[in-house]
C-alpha cells in the first residue's frame, strides 16, 4: 500500500532569504536540500512538516506501507525536485497562485495533477491531504474526480470560506465554499481537529464520514521532571515561577495581551518570569516583549523541551476567531501538557474529553481582561493540574493514533481495491 501525503501550502517566503542552505540550517536543523544553479539556489525538504513527521511515524509502525511526501513550492521553480529524506521520498512541484478580487486566492499545479493521474492508474495508492480549505486540494479533486481512489482530507487549521462570508457579508466568498463542497464528494474520510468545525460538518455535510482527530505527539520524548530540577538545569532560580509561550510574537496569538498581563503581575510578584520562545526580531511585538523584561529565545529547530519542563504554566491567549475556533488544541500546548505543565488557552476546548477532564488540563474559559489573574490562579493552585499529562496522553498519544490511522488506511484500501 502506498500513501501520498500532500501538504497543501507552499513553504514560507523566509526560506528564500538564505542564498546558502547552510546558513538556514544553522537555525533550522531539521532540513534536507538540493542545490540548484538559480534563485532560490536551493530546494528545501523539511522534516518538521506534518506530512513528513506523521508519515514517518506510520512507516515506522508498518514498514510495508510506502510513504511519499508531496507539496507545492510556488513559482520559484519550474520543474519537480525529489529527495529521499529519512526513508521517505519527497517531491516538490511548481505551482501558481492567482488572486480573484473579492473571491480569494486559487492555487494549482499542473505537474502535480499529472503525477497524481499516473499514481491513480496504479490502482494501489491512497491520497492523504494535510490541510483542508486549500484551493489546491479543491482544484485537484475536481480535476481528478478520484471515485475509485481512497482520499483522506485532514484539517490542520483554518475555517471553511462559509465563515468568511458570514463575517464579511461578501457573497462572493461562497464561491470557494461551494467548489469545496463539490470536491468533498470525492473523499472517503475527513479529519478535523476543531469541535466548532465538527458541529458545522454535522449540520452541513450529513453524508460525509468525518471525525474529531489529531495525530498528536510522541509522549515518550517528553518525560516530565521535577520543576525545581528543570529550572536548575536551565539556569533559572527554583524560587522563580515561570510563564511560557511558544510561537511568533504577533497579534494572531494575542502575545501583546500576555505581555501586558506579565507587566501587571511583576509589579506585585517579583518572582514571576516570562519566557517567549520561537519568534523573530521582525515580529510585531518583539520590541514590546524586550521592554517588558521577558526572556526572549528566537526561533530554531533545537529542542525546547527544557522550557516546557521548567514552566509553571503555558499560556496561549488566542482571541483571533479563526485560530481559536478552527486551530484545534495546538501542538505546543500538547508539548507543555506532556511535561505536566498546565495550559491557559481557549483552544483546550477542542480536546475530545469531557469538561471535567478538560478542566484538569488548565483554564479554557478565559476573560482576557483578567489574564494576569488566570495565570496566578494556575500558579497558586498547581495541584489541580497534577494529572494534565495523563489526560492529554489519553487522547493525543501518537502511537495509539497512528495505529488507528493505519487501520483506517487498510479499511479504505480494502474497500477500493479489495486487498491490503
Amino acid at each position: 500500500m502506498k500513501i501520498i501525503n500532500i501538504l497543501t501550502h507552499i513553504p514560507p517566503k523566509s526560506i528564500f532569504e538564505y542564498e546558502d542552505p547552510v546558513e538556514y540550517q544553522k537555525i533550522f536543523l531539521e532540513t534536507d536540500y538540493v542545490r540548484i544553479d538559480k534563485y532560490p539556489f536551493w530546494i528545501g525538504f523539511f522534516k518538521v512538516d506534518w506530512h513528513h513527521q506523521w508519515g514517518r511515524r506510520v512507516q515506522q509502525i508498518n514498514q510495508n506501507i510506502i510513504i511519499e511526501c508531496w507539496r507545492p513550492y510556488g513559482e520559484v521553480i519550474n520543474t519537480v525536485y525529489k529527495k529521499e529524506v529519512e526513508g521517505i521520498l519527497h517531491k516538490v512541484f511548481p505551482s501558481e497562485c492567482r488572486k480573484v478580487k473579492k473571491v480569494g486566492h486559487f492555487t494549482q499545479s499542473i505537474l502535480m495533477l499529472q503525477a497524481l493521474k499516473k499514481e491513480i492508474q496504479s490502482k494501489d495508492v491512497l491520497i492523504h491531504f494535510y490541510g483542508a480549505h486549500q484551493s489546491l486540494t479543491t482544484w485537484l479533486l475536481l480535476k481528478l474526480k478520484p471515485r475509485s481512489t481512497p482520499v483522506i482530507i485532514q484539517q490542520l487549521g483554518g475555517p471553511f470560506d462559509f465563515f468568511s462570508y458570514k463575517k464579511s457579508g461578501n457573497i462572493l466568498r461562497l464561491v470557494p465554499y461551494f467548489l469545496e463542497k463539490r470536491a468533498f464528494k470525492f473523499i472517503d474520510k475527513y479529519f478535523t481537529a476543531s469541535k466548532t468545525e465538527q458541529a458545522f460538518l454535522a449540520n452541513h455535510f450529513k453524508s460525509l464520514d468525518f471525525e474529531l482527530f489529531l495525530n498528536g505527539i510522541n509522549f515518550s520524548l517528553y518525560e516530565p521532571v521535577n520543576k525545581t530540577s528543570a529550572k536548575e538545569t536551565s539556569g533559572i532560580s527554583p524560587r522563580k515561577k515561570m510563564i511560557l509561550y511558544v510561537g511568533r510574537y504577533n497579534s494572531t496569538k494575542n502575545v501583546d495581551n500576555l505581555i501586558d498581563a506579565f507587566i501587571k503581575i511583576k509589579q506585585k510578584h517579583k518572582n514571576v518570569i516570562l519566557y517567549l520562545v520561537g519568534g523573530f526580531k521582525e515580529d510585531e511585538f518583539y520590541n514590546k516583549a524586550l521592554k517588558s523584561g521577558a526572556t526572549i529565545v528566537e526561533r530554531s529547530d533545537k529542542s525546547i523541551n527544557k522550557y516546557f519542563a521548567a514552566a509553571d504554566v503555558y499560556v496561549m491567549p488566542i482571541s483571533n476567531y479563526n485560530v481559536k475556533e478552527f486551530g484545534g488544541i495546538g501542538i505546543a500546548p500538547l508539548e507543555a501538557l506532556a511535561m505536566n505543565t498546565p495550559v491557559i488557552s481557549e483552544n483546550l476546548k477542542h480536546c475530545p474529553g469531557k469538561q471535567d477532564e478538560i478542566s484538569m488540563l488548565g483554564i479554557f474559559n478565559l476573560d482576557y481582561s483578567k489574564l494576569d489573574q488566570h495565570i496566578l490562579d494556575v500558579i497558586d493552585n498547581s495541584w489541580k493540574y497534577k494529572n494534565c499529562r495523563q489526560v492529554a496522553q489519553k487522547y493525543y498519544d501518537i502511537n495509539e493514533n497512528t495505529n488507528k490511522l493505519i487501520s483506517i488506511y487498510k479499511s479504505l484500501h480494502t474497500k477500493h481495491y479489495g486487498k491490503v
